[in-house]
């Protein structure tokens, strides 16, 4: 059956007070607090940047990005109705999407320690190629669960603003990526050539 309510929690997805969204939209966006509230105390254990390649070009990427985020978790933006209706298959789907997407992307944010990059891709001082964990296979597996987790939340609100979010989304992380191949390349050269031979940029076995 489907999964409907309004209460407060609804008003940290939707900019309307008035809305109402599925259950399962709920459900998503309790994905991406748990996401939050492991991710900002991490903040503290990143290594010190040495250099900041071309930050301006950088932020416009992050903003980039912000605005998908914005995107999708207003449902009523873009003349998109918020009471769409999304049925129990699409939105269980959605959201064991937005928790394994979430998932991998904490995995692989742990595992990645203080080589992690914020708002801008940066050289750590004593910076690490890390093949560990789900790097031995994917090169960007945050940004994997990053998008799967996009897509699943996307999937629960179910309108044009949030699957349009989504698009918003995918585009500045793929800019993102080859900026980090880029700078990852000019750090650790051969090491790097190797690596990228051996795995996979985001989707395993496809690319």
């Amino acid at each position: 059956y489907e999964i409907s309510t309004r209460d407060w929690s609804s008003d940290v997805c939707s900019s309307d007070l008035d809305s109402m969204i599925s259950g399962y939209a709920i459900a998503a966006c309790w994905a991406w607090f748990l996401v939050i509230f492991v991710w900002v105390p991490s903040l503290l254990s990143v290594k010190i940047a040495e250099k900041k390649p071309l930050p301006i070009l950088q932020l416009s990427t992050t903003f980039l990005l912000a605005a998908g985020f914005i995107l999708m978790f207003n449902p009523d933006m873009l003349g998109g109705a918020p009471n769409v209706y999304v049925s129990p298959l699409v939105g269980w789907i959605g959201v064991v999407s937005a928790y394994g997407g979430s998932a991998l992307a904490l995995w692989a944010r742990i595992v990645l320690r203080g080589n992690w990059s914020a708002l801008f891709v940066e050289v750590k001082k004593g910076h690490e190629l890390v093949r560990r964990g789900p790097y031995r296979w994917l090169r960007h597996p945050i940004y994997t669960g990053v998008i799967i987790a996009a897509i699943g939340t996307a999937l629960t609100f179910g309108s044009y603003a949030s699957y349009v979010g989504v698009a918003v989304i995918v585009l500045a992380l793929l800019i993102r990526i080859e900026f980090e191949e880029m700078v990852l390349e000019s750090v650790f050269a051969h090491e790097h050539a190797e690596y990228r031979a051996q795995t996979d940029r985001v989707v395993p076995l496809v690319w």
